[in-house]
Parts: structure tokens; sequence; C-alpha cells
């Protein structure tokens, strides 16, 4: 086991709703996807994929075009976007 720390740390949350918005760096309109992020150390194996790593985690919206993060959510908000995804 090791601590870890870093941007290799980042994964796309697949089960996750998109949301139609505008960028507000890059001003194109579309479907902003869901980044997840652990920040701060976490704990976790040599090999072991970054999502089932123990540490703590930020969910952001990020621009497909620019790849910017346009905005932080809050567990209520990515809940949301996971319960209305198969919609």
């Amino acid at each position: 086991m090791y601590f870890t720390s870093g941007s290799a740390n980042e994964w796309r949350v697949n089960n996750a709703k998109t949301v139609t918005k505008k960028c507000r760096y890059c001003g194109n309109t579309g479907e902003h996807y869901v980044l997840a992020r652990l920040v701060g150390l976490a704990l976790g194996f040599v090999f072991q994929p970054a999502k089932t790593k123990l540490g703590f985690r930020k969910y952001y919206l990020v621009c497909p075009i620019c790849h910017r993060i346009s905005k932080e959510l809050t567990k209520s908000e990515l809940e949301y976007l996971k319960e209305h995804y198969y919609e």
C-alpha cells in the first residue's frame, strides 16, 4: 500500500447524465460531463485504479471542448445526475 496524490487520480464518471451548458472559458455550448478527482492524499495499491482508492473525492462538470472545469458539484447535484442517467 502507498499514499499518492496528483493529476493521475481523476476519472470520468460513466453513470452520470451530461448537462447542456455554455462554457464560460471557450464560449461553446456542449454536453458537459462529470469528472471525479481524488483530492489530498489517497490510499491504495500501486496498480489499483484511481476510482477504487480510499480518499476524499470532489466532482466537477467539465467542458468537452476545452476540458476545463466549469462547475464544482455538490453531493446532492451528483446524486441527481446519477438518478436521472437512464431517462
